[in-house]
């Protein structure tokens, strides 16, 4: 989106991740944008997200060949499908395909909590249907505001790893539930079905697979989990399975979706910070060196996001450039606040926030545009 008189004002690149909960990457965007070009500003529009919800959304507007496409798998439960949305990219004879985990069991999916009934089966599902129709020689992961805490056991199942208790084969699908009875893991075949594919996760975390920074004592509260110290054991016990070191299970990212990280390792991929999977594929600092100002921002801007979030790579790349840059957030802690930091909750109560919160950023883009501030 571009305005013709552009005689006023520079270029503003709008940058912003999801408030989650309450507005996508690009319902913000396209509310500032509208903001700034009705006052002569030019701007470039670049949804981003960190892996979770909203990855394939900020790749579909930057990656202008990508093309959307879906597929039926089993969603968070057992039983439960979900429309699987995944991006295809073709270039120099090579297709990378891009996955988000959240759209498969994602915590945005449940209507209730129930952890223990979750599975990561459907992800399995979908990366087997994109090897076998789009042929990747890669495929992107986005992990990030899963339901799960199954260490990736439903998704390692639906690619043919034999998960196994005492008592013998477990029928698929595993759950969250099943993994503290999981004595046994063949993962040959799983990593048989993907060889040949780049497979990268992407994510904004770097807690390890368990102990006290893991997957389920940090995560497991928000998803619902109760007896933490039961799974943080379990899912201890399932990295051992997946690796004859500890290297995937202390490996930074490797808790990230409830696990999911570590299954991904065991498959012999990578994981990538979302930070440096932004400015790889969204060409992050090209779109810096051409703006002016540029305009970034998440739901809670605390002191979690210097550590590895997609908003302190924008600010690091403006600081690079000599750019101005603004954080526009939905809340926003003490020790966050100072000059260029604006949160919606210092100017209107936290329902308002959460109930209207693109008028709430109109009226606040447009507030600082008439007051001089931008």
């Amino acid at each position: 989106m571009v305005c013709d008189d552009q005689s006023k004002h520079g270029t503003a690149l709008l940058c912003t991740d999801s408030f989650k909960g309450s507005a996508t990457s690009l319902e913000l965007v396209k509310t500032i944008s509208d903001v700034l070009e009705h006052h002569h500003w030019k701007t470039i529009s670049l949804p981003i997200s960190d892996g979770g919800d909203g990855f394939l959304e900020a790749v579909l507007c930057a990656i202008q060949s990508a093309e959307a496409r879906t597929v039926t798998v089993t969603g968070p439960f057992p039983g439960i499908t979900a429309e699987a949305p995944y991006a295809v990219v073709s270039e120099a004879g090579a297709t990378t395909v891009f996955l988000e985990m959240a759209s498969v069991a994602g915590i945005i999916l449940c209507k209730d909590l129930d952890p223990m009934r979750t599975t990561t089966f459907g992800l399995g599902e979908l990366i087997r249907f994109v090897i076998a129709a789009e042929h990747p020689s890669r495929i992107h992961i986005g992990l990030g505001g899963s339901a799960t805490n199954d260490a990736g056991l439903g998704m390692l199942q639906a690619l043919g790893a034999v998960i196994s208790s005492a008592d013998g084969e477990l029928p698929s699908p595993v759950t969250t539930g099943d993994a503290p009875s999981v004595t046994a893991v063949d993962l040959t075949p799983a990593i048989d079905a993907v060889r040949g594919v780049e497979l990268i996760a992407v994510c904004d975390v770097s807690n390890p697979l368990a102990g006290p920074n893991g997957a389920t004592h940090i995560y497991g509260p928000q998803k619902g989990v109760r007896d933490l110290a039961r799974m943080d054991a379990a899912i201890a016990q399932i990295g051992a399975l997946y690796g004859t070191s500890a290297a995937i299970s202390e490996f930074p990212g490797a808790g990230a979706a409830g696990g999911l990280g570590a299954a991904v390792l065991a498959l012999h991929g990578a994981i990538e910070p979302g930070s440096r999977a932004l400015n790889t594929l969204l060409h992050l600092d090209d779109h810096v060196r051409e703006s002016t100002l540029v305009i970034t921002g998440e739901g809670k801007y605390d002191s979690q996001t210097a550590n590895g979030k997609v908003v302190s790579a924008v600010q690091a790349s403006c600081k690079a450039h000599g750019v101005a840059c603004l954080v526009l957030c939905g809340c926003c802690d003490k020790c966050m606040e100072g000059p260029g930091v604006v949160s919606l909750t210092s100017r209107y109560d936290v329902d308002k926030c959460m109930r209207d919160t693109l008028a709430c950023v109109k009226e606040t883009v447009e507030d600082m545009v008439q007051n001089g501030q931008i």
